[in-house]
């Protein structure tokens, strides 16, 4: 594969790539998931393709979660070209843990044939690939920066993989490349000629040189440097497109048409070979075929290539409208701007280009272009009104009181010029005028469908949730497949914490309208607060596919990314936002958030400074500055900071514990003491900041100061389980480990849920001190509560780690049947262990139960898989210690395991192969010596 990316770059040159691989593996014709598996990747190595599939398939429909055949599934399908399949195959792949380096070739070949560049050249896990695998993916992260026109990024990328080749000519032509994309002639024939005397069979380099003469109008050289790369490399289709070009570019039709006919006759749908034939056939005998082959390519006229497309008002007026119909706003703009160049005067382009402008957000490109052509809407109160809606929503109200002064002189009966006075009305601040003259409107017309729509909205964004809520819900009973009113019902029930119930009126949104971007917007906003960040990610990712600057999208993705550390694609998103909205907060807060998380203080503090513009008071932006200029180390600007924090919070309790931890941060810890003393003092009542004070004392060893402040407290709260717990810290510290052991018992006594406490002393027996008190209590703890966990499970660990096996056996087994029990599998797994040597049936059954339960988790794959192969189940457990090895490659003794179950189904060839490439590894491992004793085995078959 290396190879034949190492001759292949981005734009110019190879549109896909065949991966090659030499091991063979025997086939097998047992009908198991594994031995399926097996086959098809027998096959897939000796490439025979259409073989590995029908193997393939069956191992997939008998264990359709089987990650190595997903895996082999989605290089497959790459070799197909199903690049979209391949991409679901490699993304569940990921997703269920798979090592990313196994197929990170074919993936990143897969991202591109998709123009998913952004993702190739995000991905940062390249780093740790081996080096073939590196260098692979070099070349492919070079291919989707020069894609994406990112040329800083490809520089890199091919200096990088310069940096790990011997030979650089491929570097050297990447560089030459960029130069040429750059029209930077002079540095590009730099690199060519570095590059030819490296190599000079090299088809790329001579390709190279034959654009850079071409683009310099040099024909004879260009001619002469491409029929040398088609010498070297007959069968490259761009090579040959460049020929063609050459030879139009100098009126040779008659070879250009031999070389149009050369790419037609490889690929009959290559669009620029119809659209030349069609030209160069004229007149002739084949025009008409030639001819009926560009009417079906103009059919797909959005694939069409766009300088045609534009010089035909008819067909870019197609395009534009289908772009519009299908939400392809920005693709709408482009074809409706292009229109007006036919006819300045044509109301449709106009009035479609604001719409479309509206709904990217641009209102006021929307507001200025119907302002410029008003005169031609006389006749259209429904633009007027358009136009109308666009300065209430930009504080235009004095021009909206203009318009609509215009519009009752003709249309003061017409129900939404009436409705647009009344959104005028609120958007002036006279909210209850408004709404009271809503609520008359929809006396007059308790059906109108547009007055109930206005009544919801308005009352939504009132906070008047149950009259939006009655509202909506008539008007659903009038149009209850309208998905606008869908929508809205559900952003109600949100608001009305009925989260789920919303979730049904999105979904059926979507259903009719599924390309209702705000409903999307909403079901996603959903599953965020429920939780499912994955599924919230995936309907946000869509809606910007469609909609790249979509803001409320854009936020809410930025904050998933900072939950999932996707730290880059967060600061994008967020700036994506602030190129349209510079003051928006929710923006401007996660940037702060960001740049402090990664330490970029200066930033952050611009971010900070913009938000304390419009809001100077706001403590926790003034608790942000602090704690940087705290970490900057700047005690002048971090000491002025907390001052006007103790300014701001000198009777706020919450406020002090603030200061309290800025002061600690800054290393004054008698200040935050003080902070501390004072928030008590706010709040003398509050056994939690008497409790905090306490323990922040025995942080610092204030031993002294804590215990005159632990005394007063237990002469305040003698039955208090936690004064005596910081009683036995306290003990602890001072060096009285029995006085803290008596503490800690007195605090089990009052509280005998306090686990904090019977973990101390059981930790306490660790440090030499007497068992038997812990003994004794937890045994009645455990005797009493026999249903409680956490006692049962601390038993069960001090049993376990005294080596008595079989009473921590008991223990564990108990707590197998906890209602409480959330994760099983440790439990599991340290049962297994406990068996392994003593019950090898009893560890077979613990080990299956926890294969069970999670058959993803490796160290459970390899534990079972090991055991079936020790059980004469070698088929089987070779299935799971290859799902193991595809989740975990450092696990040196899977190679191992995985020879074993080779050997014992009779597969010497591929056992040794699995030994030799664990060999070849030269680290220690677990089972070294009887790996060792197996080879030699082997080699004796």
């Amino acid at each position: 594969m290396h190879k034949i990316l190492r001759g292949t770059l981005p734009h110019i040159w190879k549109r896909g790539w065949t991966l090659a691989f030499c091991l063979l593996v025997s086939p097998l014709a047992l009908a198991d998931s594994q031995l399926h598996y097996e086959n098809a990747l027998s096959a897939y190595k000796a490439e025979r393709f259409d073989e590995s599939m029908i193997h393939l398939k069956n191992a997939l429909h008998e264990s359709p979660e089987n990650l190595p055949s997903k895996v082999l599934m989605g290089q497959l399908l790459t070799k197909q070209g199903q690049y979209r399949t391949a991409e679901v195959e490699f993304s569940e792949a990921i997703n269920q843990g798979a090592d990313v380096s196994l197929f990170a070739t074919s993936w990143g070949l897969t991202l591109i044939k998709l123009k998913e560049y952004q993702q190739v050249i995000d991905y940062s896990g390249f780093n740790s690939f081996p080096d073939t695998q590196l260098k692979d993916w070099l070349r492919l992260r070079a291919n989707a920066c020069m894609q994406a026109k990112n040329y800083e990024c490809a520089t890199t990328s091919y200096k990088n993989l310069g940096s790990i080749s011997k030979d650089k000519s491929e570097q050297l032509n990447g560089l030459a490349n960029i130069a040429l994309t750059l029209k930077n002639y002079t540095e590009a024939q730099e690199y060519l000629s570095q590059a030819g005397n490296i190599d000079p069979s090299n088809a790329i380099t001579w390709q190279l040189k034959g654009l850079v003469s071409r683009q310099q109008n040099n024909l004879t050289d260009a001619l002469t440097y491409l029929e040398k790369a088609f010498e070297l490399n007959p069968n490259d289709p761009y090579i040959l497109r460049h020929l063609a070009d050459v030879y139009l570019a100098s009126s040779n039709q008659e070879a250009a048409k031999k070389t149009v006919n050369t790419i037609l006759t490889a690929d009959p749908n290559d669009p620029f070979a119809i659209l030349v034939n069609s030209w160069l056939q004229q007149g002739t005998d084949l025009a008409p075929a030639a001819e009926k082959k560009f009417n079906e390519l103009s059919a797909k006229i959005k694939n069409y290539p766009n300088e045609l497309v534009i010089e035909d008002q008819s067909l870019l007026f197609l395009r534009a409208l289908i772009e519009f119909r299908q939400k392809n706003y920005e693709f709408a703009i482009r074809d409706f701007t292009a229109l007006r160049q036919f006819d300045k005067n044509d109301l449709s382009p106009i009035i479609y280009l604001a719409k479309s402008y509206i709904a990217i957000n641009k209102e006021k490109k929307a507001m200025e272009l119907l302002e410029e052509n008003i005169s031609m809407f006389d006749a259209l109160p429904d633009t007027l009104i358009m136009l109308g809606d666009l300065y209430i929503n930009n504080d235009k109200n004095f021009k909206a009181l203009s318009l609509i002064e215009t519009l009752n002189k003709n249309y003061a009966d017409n129900i939404q010029v009436q409705l647009l006075q009344t959104k005028l009305l609120i958007a002036r601040g006279k909210t209850q005028q408004g709404l009271q003259s809503l609520e008359q409107l929809l006396a007059k017309a308790p059906n109108n469908q547009a007055v109930l729509l206005v009544h919801s909205i308005l009352n939504l964004q009132a906070g008047l949730f149950d009259n939006a809520n009655t509202s909506i819900t008539q008007l659903l009973a009038l149009n209850p497949e309208d998905p606008v009113s869908l929508n809205i019902k559900g952003a109600i029930l949100i608001k009305l914490n009925q989260i789920q119930g919303s979730q049904d009126y999105f979904n059926k949104a979507l259903s009719i309208s599924p390309e209702f971007t705000s409903a999307r917007y909403n079901l996603a906003s959903t599953w965020y607060l429920l939780g499912q960040l994955d599924k919230a990610k995936k309907l946000i990712t869509y809606i910007l596919g469609k909609k790249p600057n979509y803001p409320a999208a854009l936020l809410l993705l930025a904050e998933m990314q900072v939950k999932q550390n996707q730290i880059n694609d967060a600061l994008q998103n967020y700036r994506k936002v602030l190129l349209n909205d510079k003051s928006n907060v929710a923006a401007l807060e996660g940037l702060t958030s960001i740049y402090v998380s990664q330490q970029e203080y200066r930033s952050a503090l611009l971010q900070l400074n913009r938000l304390s513009s419009s809001d100077q008071e706001n403590p926790k932006y003034v608790i942000q500055k602090a704690q940087i200029y705290i970490a900057q180390n700047d005690k002048v600007n971090s000491q002025r900071t907390m001052q006007e924090l103790q300014r701001l919070g000198n009777n706020d309790a919450a406020l002090m514990i603030a200061l309290h931890k800025l002061q600690l941060l800054a290393g004054d810890v008698d200040a935050a003491t003080q902070s501390l003393i004072k928030a008590q003092i706010l709040q003398p009542n509050s056994l939690r900041l008497a409790l905090q004070l306490a323990e922040f004392l025995l942080n610092e060893n204030q031993t002294v100061t804590a215990a005159e402040h632990l005394s007063n407290l237990l002469e305040k709260y003698p039955l208090q389980a936690q004064v005596f717990f910081l009683q036995g810290r306290l003990a602890e510290q001072q060096g009285d480990l029995i006085k803290a052991n008596k503490h800690y018992l007195r605090s089990i006594e009052l509280d005998e849920n306090y686990e904090l406490a019977l973990a101390k002393l059981y930790a306490l027996t660790l440090k030499g001190i007497d068992a038997a008190p812990f003994k004794n209590k937890i045994d009645q703890i455990v005797d009493k509560y026999p249903n409680r966990f956490f006692p049962r499970n601390l038993i069960a660990q001090y049993y376990y780690y005294q080596e008595s096996y079989e009473l921590a056996a008991s223990q564990y087994e108990r707590l197998l049947q906890h209602p409480d029990l959330k994760e099983s599998q440790g439990i599991l797994n340290r049962l297994a262990n406990i068996y392994m040597e003593t019950d090898l049936q009893k560890s077979m059954e613990y080990a299956l139960r926890s294969y069970t339960l999670d058959n993803k988790n490796p160290n459970t794959l390899t534990i079972y898989g090991w055991l079936l192969t020790q059980q004469n189940q070698p088929r089987e457990g070779l299935e799971l210690l290859r799902r193991a090895y595809s989740r975990d490659q450092q696990n040196l003794v899977l190679h191992y395991y995985i020879a074993v179950s080779l050997d014992k189904l009779g597969l010497v060839d591929e056992a040794k192969s699995e030994l030799e490439a664990l060999f070849s590894k030269k680290q220690n491992f677990e089972n070294e010596d009887a790996a060792k004793a197996l080879y030699k085995e082997l080699g004796n078959k």
